[in-house]
């Protein structure tokens, strides 16, 4: 019966040593004698994809394991297991091995040690690849780092409301954008609502509230002042999404909600100067309907006294002439101040011709009446040659003007005892 028990036992141990062996996982005993001397008792396959050593290995030389562990992290590992058989206490911690294959790994150790009545302590432990969920933790923390990075750009903050318990998450962002620290402040929903501009109160609310009752995920985008923790009013902008249990009913509110009070400024500063420009441009129109009157009322009386003088019978030829001219230049300067008060249709791109079927050499030789003068002066000669009875269609007073301001540069830039030349030869 006994022997019977006891091959029983030795299966049971076997059995028991075999799935310890194919763990994923380093399954170990490691002593340390009273005289400081330590080994290890037991270690199972597993060593091999962590270490990189066999079992026969690490028992005979337990150096050996500790050689394959970061240099930083292998006198930690001394200290831990001091404290721990001090203690008695199990010992949890993270280190770096230099695996000869797979490089450097992240392994994490844990081990319940047992005094024995010789004085020696037996740590039971387990040993476990981590690399994975380290590389993962990395990239996690830096997904994180970047998306706090981009809302503190953006000015950006995200918060949750439970409909259920109240309950309100925020995050650093929307503590910082609020002017509050995280350790000293804990928001609820009512005091967020008591943030909220009078003025603008009942609109959130609303804007709240219609998502609410038609079950609708989406609430609208709004923008809404909220005081700061100093008092202070910000512009915001509040997106927000309703999310719904399996019977529709709400239970969650969540969104974003950045500063947008410097652009709320540069609109009001465009708004301010747009008003600015707008009263500007209304004393430029004032100015130049005053101006144009002013200058209608002399020029008509100029263009009257000629008119007059021109029926006088005693006039010489030179001097009937020069009344002509005198009176074509007027009604040239009349249209300009014509023109100068139909500013506003020119300023809008909605200039109105006048059209007309009218002699080009005629327009032509009134032009270069009213630049004569300027000829004479700069010793400059003209030159029309136009045959008779060109007809063009067009708005007498707008041709005149390009012809008198082409000719006008044309003697202004040109050189002393130059040419200017007009030809229009007729359309075959």
């Amino acid at each position: 019966m006994q022997m019977t028990e006891g091959v029983g036992g030795m299966q049971e141990s076997h059995s028991l040593a075999r799935s310890v062996s194919c763990l994923p996982s380093m399954i170990f005993q490691y002593r340390m004698n009273p005289d400081g001397i330590c080994r290890y008792e037991y270690v199972n396959q597993a060593i091999e994809a962590i270490f990189g050593l066999t079992p026969g290995q690490a028992l005979d030389d337990p150096m050996k394991v500790l050689d394959r562990m970061h240099p930083d992290d292998a006198s930690q590992a001394r200290r831990y297991y001091g404290h721990s058989a001090a203690t008695q206490t199990p010992l949890r911690y993270q280190y770096r091995v230099h695996h000869p294959e797979q490089g450097l790994l992240w392994v994490e150790e844990y081990a319940q040690p047992e005094s024995l009545p010789d004085g020696s302590v037996l740590w039971h432990g387990q040993v476990v690849d981590i690399t994975e969920f380290k590389v993962l933790g990395s990239e996690l923390s830096l997904s994180r780092a970047r998306l706090r990075e981009a809302s503190e750009l953006a000015q950006l903050g995200h918060w949750e409301v439970d409909l259920r318990n109240d309950d309100v998450w925020w995050c650093d962002a929307t503590f910082e954008m609020l002017g509050h620290d995280t350790s000293d402040f804990k928001p609820t929903a009512e005091e967020y609502w008591g943030r909220v501009h009078p003025d603008d109160l009942e609109r959130v609310k609303a804007n709240h509230e219609s998502a609410l009752q038609t079950r609708r995920p989406g609430i609208k985008p709004i923008e809404y002042r909220i005081r700061r923790s100093d008092g202070e009013f910000i512009w915001v902008n509040h997106w927000a999404r309703v999310r719904f249990d399996e019977d529709g009913e709400p239970v969650q509110i969540f969104g974003t909600t950045q500063d947008i009070s410097e652009r709320k400024r540069i609109e009001q500063t465009l708004i301010e100067s747009k008003k600015a420009a707008d009263r500007a441009n209304q004393f430029k129109s004032d100015f130049v309907l005053g101006m144009s009157h002013e200058l209608r009322t002399p020029l008509n009386a100029v263009l009257g006294f000629g008119q007059l003088l021109q029926y006088d019978p005693d006039l010489t030829p030179e001097q009937a002439a020069n009344l002509e001219e005198i009176q074509r230049a007027g009604q040239h300067l009349l249209g300009l101040i014509d023109e100068i008060l139909d500013l506003s249709k020119v300023e809008a791109g909605r200039l109105e011709l006048s059209t007309s079927t009218e002699d080009c050499k005629a327009l032509a030789e009134e032009a270069f009446s009213l630049v004569t003068a300027l000829a004479e002066a700069r010793r400059v000669r003209l030159e029309l040659d136009l045959e008779d009875h060109v007809a063009v269609d067009c708005d007498p007073t707008r041709l005149r003007q390009v012809m008198v301001n082409l000719l006008s540069n044309g003697i202004k830039y040109n050189r002393p005892n130059g040419e200017v030349k007009c030809q229009c030869p007729a359309a075959g």
